[in-house]
């Protein structure tokens, strides 16, 4: 039986041609289902989050902005998470966007069910408002990513075997990645004009809140999630790297905090050792809600691969 060959040529595997005998259905792999157990995880965390912090919130008089700032990046990584897998994942297009659609718009839903404690009426209006912001936001991480997909050639995914070659070089677009291109970016232009019309007047922020907060979270989501899927060393020093990672970006965040006070935007409580304390929060949000879904992933065999190529003369 011929076999998939993997090279280690590039800083992800590079998955050459399969053959058929290679490639086992998806539903006869067990790796195949976690998505669905860690999907239904993330959910819940989400509503906990935002319930722990509002009883955190209340306890926590004059401090509260510290534990809003990490939940806030604990719930924009999520739509980071979502922007991932829809951008690089498996499936076919048309089943992995409506299938990170359906989980966003939960998602927003378990918040907005948190926001309204228990007003049904309410719901009504801020759950379809927290569901299209939570696409947006989500949508906006893909199109970041989604040219990676073909530019560099970058899946995630369990199995070399989903991603047989396509004949084409890395690097090279055609006619159709234009068009996928522009579908994506049509998308979060949707929803946010969707959103407007929702709200009016109070979603003329959203086009500046969402962008500075996703250019925060990408800052410490994007290299969490690539030592964890490119893994090729200990887990102490992909540790370590992470949380000098971490610390750098919270010490630059916080020092720009200090001399533009206008980009203080979690109402800074403290400091030490030159990091603001709510930046940190944010940033350590962002990292765990990146980082413990990625690694028990990492533990079924999720990584980053490079999508192989024919050698054309």
């Amino acid at each position: 039986m011929a076999s998939a060959t993997l090279t280690h040529d590039s800083p992800a595997d590079t998955v050459c041609t399969p053959t058929h005998d290679t490639a086992t259905v998806w539903w006869r792999r067990g790796h195949s289902y976690a998505f669905a157990v860690v999907i239904a995880l993330e959910i819940a965390a989400t509503w906990a989050v935002v319930r722990v912090v509002e009883l955190l919130a209340g306890w926590a008089a004059g401090w509260e902005s510290i534990p809003i700032a990490a939940m806030i990046g604990f719930l924009f990584a999520q739509c980071f998470l979502l922007g991932l897998w829809a951008a690089l994942g498996g499936l076919g297009t048309v089943p992995r966007w409506l299938i990170a659609g359906l989980v966003s718009t939960l998602g927003g839903l378990a918040i907005a069910s948190q926001i309204v404690a228990g007003q049904w009426l309410e719901f009504l209006y801020q759950g379809p408002i927290m569901a299209l912001l939570a696409g947006l936001t989500a949508a906006g991480f893909a199109v970041v990513l989604i040219p990676l997909r073909r530019l560099a050639g970058w899946r995630v995914n369990f199995d070399a075997s989903y991603h047989p070659s396509t004949g084409r070089r890395r690097g090279q677009l055609d006619m159709m990645d234009f068009a996928a291109m522009f579908c994506a970016v049509a998308l979060p232009l949707a929803l946010g004009r969707s959103l407007v019309e929702l709200m009016g007047e109070d979603a003329a922020d959203i086009g500046v809140i969402v962008p500075i907060f996703g250019a925060l979270v990408l800052t410490t989501a994007a290299p969490v999630a690539y030592a964890l899927l490119t893994r090729r060393h200990s887990w102490w020093l992909v540790l370590g790297g992470c949380v000098a990672w971490l610390a750098i970006v919270c010490i630059v965040q916080s020092a720009l905090t200090d001399y533009f006070p206008d980009l203080d935007i979690f109402d800074g409580r403290g400091s030490a050792w030159f990091i603001d304390w709510t930046v940190a929060a944010f940033h350590v949000g962002v990292a765990a809600a990146v980082g413990f879904p990625l690694a028990l992933l990492r533990c079924w065999g999720l990584r980053l691969l490079v999508a192989g190529e024919q050698n054309l003369k």
